[in-house]
């Protein structure tokens, strides 16, 4: 183009030296040149940034397809994460209810050498975020180059403020979960019916089961949230 441009420039001063063209002549001609040079570095422009734009919107489906891949695994370990909460809801909450009389009946039967362990098997969650695809996109300033709007703040809702609030969440858990570990470790010379109606574990325990319900509502919303990311991202790649 830009050797266009000289080339163009060259005819004017050629136009301008010819004595035989009247000047209105040259004048006229001189204007068809010039708009022929503006027009051609229109189009010139124009056609560089219709393949810019391109080049941006094929950078955006490939992100879009890379983080539909991390959100719905992160949608399973969610998922993994909210079934184990939800049986040490069941677990706890039958324990706190539980009487000591309804105690010695179960353990004089066949499930009296297991109840604890059973009742009482709360795990950390260790659970991995996928956003290795997102902060590299993100940190190349490239976020703006993705045109749904709605799409755009879900994605950056999700990975900006519900991932780290939700390991925040399970951060608090586990600690919770680490003190039932380290108090059974402290206390381990009780018997099993001591133990097990000790007030300073049953108060753990009760921190333990709040901490495990507000950490499934935690995960169910967040679920909702990469869910919708997810429907978006499908629909964009179906126009």
């Amino acid at each position: 183009m830009q050797e266009e441009e000289i080339e163009q420039s060259r005819t004017v001063s050629g136009i301008l030296r010819n004595a035989k063209r009247s000047i209105k002549g040259k004048i006229q001609t001189i204007v068809i040149e010039i708009i022929i040079i503006v027009f051609g570095v229109t189009i010139s422009i124009w056609l560089q940034g219709r393949s810019q734009y391109k080049n941006q919107q094929q950078e955006v489906k490939e992100f879009l397809a890379d983080i539909k891949t991390d959100i719905t695994d992160n949608i399973r370990m969610m998922a993994k994460a909210n079934a184990s909460l939800s049986q040490v809801i069941t677990d706890f909450s039958y324990i706190e209810k539980l009487s000591k009389k309804q105690y010695d009946s179960i353990a004089r039967g066949p499930r009296g050498d297991t109840f604890l362990s059973e009742m009482m098997s709360a795990h950390i969650i260790l659970r991995r975020s996928s956003d290795g695809n997102y902060e590299g996109f993100k940190s190349s300033g490239k976020i703006g180059y993705i045109e749904n709007k709605k799409l755009k703040k879900l994605i950056l809702s999700y990975y900006q403020q519900k991932i780290p609030s939700l390991l925040e969440v399970d951060k608090y858990y586990n600690a919770s979960v680490s003190r039932i570990t380290d108090y059974s470790i402290e206390e381990a010379d009780k018997q099993e019916r001591e133990f097990l109606f000790d007030p300073k574990l049953r108060a753990i325990l009760s921190v333990t089961l709040n901490m495990a319900q507000s950490s499934k509502a935690a995960y169910e919303l967040i679920t909702k949230e990469a869910q919708k990311i997810i429907a978006e991202i499908e629909k964009e790649e179906r126009r």
